[in-house]
């Protein structure tokens, strides 16, 4: 068994009072850019699933899965991201962006579930170290010359050192003695890495050449390197070569951009004063200088795009109140949360509705099953901002249709659960639910129809004692089904919940996330009818506070 980190979660065995040392990972681990790392998890007891998170030490809500193993199958979230069979994780091409705390949390058969988390430090060699005044310059080997009047002013010359991590010195000198910097800057580059530039001010020394010198060192240097520069005093009387050949240069280059810029002008005019009106297979041709959409025969898509894109901007500017009219000043955000079976479908929901709402890039915002037949992998409420006054929460799935759930689910709703979802608290007002949304996954084998039905039926009258409004329901896989959508809604109408609280729908997934704007729509329409939801009950929660007794803000502890 390899050594455990002082920071080892401990748990005492009620049966025998036998002390466990369960998950051992390293404090601290170090990297270099481009080059791989193990990061290890050392277990000593059989896990039921390992999972490796990305931390976010300044918002502990936010959690970045990177790689599971989960009841013997290991799954690749992200390509440069692997599990090993001894569970340490593997990750390849670092890249600074991956620095930060991960955490191997480990889940046992007993379903208890331990974690320990290892800090990661990625640097990075310097990747070019130059005089800038000598890559201006076309020159030959190292040391370049640059020409100076010996009457001229000071000038400057800039040492730079880009693509290194952590902090270097750079150092100007000439015949071993420092000269110094009149400007000292360094910048954070879009890869992570810093980029330094030192500045020092030269003033030519009559009938003397000076030779000086850029010196890099540090761990982000492979060895000391520097840069070497002669500045070559001259004569005033005598015409700084290439003075002629650069103002000739620059003369013909405005000429040509003045040219260049009439030509295109005049091209252009000419072609919008010249534009046949039929086409050569009979269709008109719209101007392009008017807008397409007054015409007959643009695509229904534009229209699709404008609606999706008025729906985001909507939600984006939604604040509690603002899609009812109440006065809910007092309320920062409102929270939606998710239930469901496990495997449902609950987080590949969220991420869809991400995806739906933001568009671009498919990013995991909470982990989805590993398989179709495998599900389950929310251990814990986890918290994920849509917007800076919308959070979802996606909830520990259910085993199975037993009302005895409710119970969990009415303190949830109320704000009376730990995020382990396993124990009653005190109540906490940020985390009271504003909106009830239950997932269902029709396709599931173990989604019996008649026990889903008995278990929603009491679960709309349980959200109802808490909200005036009735819960909203999600069906994923619905192009699965074996009974017709129609007969779906209608089913779920006489448990008093309107078509408008329906929504059918196939998730994006990881694997299947092509652009879909119908479904976009219909994602962020069903969202905008939940914020109005979310608004009746917090103005009714609102009211019923100011009446409740001290008391009530206590969950009954079973």
């Amino acid at each position: 068994m390899a050594l455990l980190s002082s920071a080892t979660v401990m748990r005492e065995r009620a049966a025998g009072g036998e002390t466990a040392s369960v998950v051992g990972t390293a404090p601290s681990a170090e990297g270099w850019k481009g080059g791989d790392i193990q990061l290890p998890c050392n277990l000593q007891q059989e896990p039921f699933a390992v999972y490796w998170i990305k931390e976010n030490r300044s918002d502990p809500d936010q959690l970045t899965y990177k790689a599971i193993f989960y009841n013997g199958d290991f799954r690749i979230i992200e390509e440069r991201f692997n599990i090993i069979t001894n569970f340490s994780l593997v990750i390849t091409e670092l890249e600074v962006a991956d620095e930060g705390h991960y955490r191997c949390q480990v889940v046992l058969e007993s379903f208890e579930d331990y974690s320990n988390s290892t800090l990661l430090t990625v640097n990075s060699m310097a990747t070019e170290h130059v005089i800038e005044q000598c890559v201006r310059k076309v020159h030959g080997s190292n040391p370049c010359t640059i020409q100076a009047s010996r009457e001229a002013q000071t000038f400057h010359l800039d040492c730079r050192l880009s693509g290194f991590k952590p902090n270097v010195s750079l150092v100007w000198s000439t015949s071993g003695r420092t000269l110094p910097s009149v400007r000292s800057i360094q910048y954070t580059l879009p890869d992570g890495t810093f980029e330094r530039l030192e500045t020092i001010a030269v003033t030519a020394t009559q009938d003397t050449d000076q030779n000086i010198t850029c010196t890099a060192s540090g761990v982000s240097v492979e060895r000391a390197t520097s840069k070497f520069i002669t500045v070559l005093s001259v004569n005033d009387q005598k015409d700084v070569p290439g003075l002629t050949k650069i103002a000739l240069g620059i003369g013909l280059t405005v000429f040509f951009v003045v040219l260049i810029t009439v030509l295109f002008f005049g091209i252009g005019k000419l072609l919008q004063t010249y534009r046949p009106e039929l086409l050569p297979d009979g269709f008109k041709r719209i101007p392009c200088w008017k807008k397409p959409g007054k015409h007959k025969g643009v695509p229904l898509l534009r229209h699709k795009v404008k609606e999706r894109k008025k729906l985001r901007a909507k939600i984006r500017g939604y604040k509690p109140g603002s899609a009812s009219g109440y006065d809910l000043s007092t309320l920062e955000r409102v929270n939606i949360n998710l239930f469901g079976l496990m495997s449902a479908g609950k987080s590949a929901f969220i991420n869809s509705i991400f995806f739906a709402f933001k568009g671009g890039r498919y990013d995991i915002k909470t982990c989805e099953g590993i398989a179709d037949s495998v599900g389950g992998q929310t251990t814990h409420r986890s918290q994920h901002p849509l917007t800076n006054h919308i959070d979802l929460h996606d909830n520990r799935g259910m085993r199975d249709f037993d009302i005895a759930e409710l119970d969990r689910i009415k303190d949830e709703i109320k704000g009376c659960r730990s995020k382990d979802t396993k124990t009653k608290i005190k109540k906490v007002k940020s985390q009271e639910c504003h909106a009830a949304v239950y997932v269902y996954d029709c396709t599931n084998i173990a989604c019996n129809e008649a026990e889903f039905l008995t278990f929603i039926h009491k679960f709309v009258k349980e959200v109802k004692s808490i909200h005036v409004m009735p819960p909203q329901i999600v069906i994923t896989h619905a192009d699965e089904c074996n009974a017709p959508k129609a007969t779906v809604v209608e089913t779920l109408e006489q448990f008093e919940i309107p078509d408008k609280n329906v929504l059918l729908l196939e998730n994006y997934t990881e694997k299947n996330h092509e652009e879909d704007v119908d479904k976009d729509i219909k994602m962020l329409q069903f969202l905008w009818t939940t914020l109005g939801y979310c608004d009746q009950n917090a103005y009714n929660l609102k009211d019923s506070d100011k009446e409740s007794i001290a008391e009530s803000s206590w969950c009954t502890v079973i």
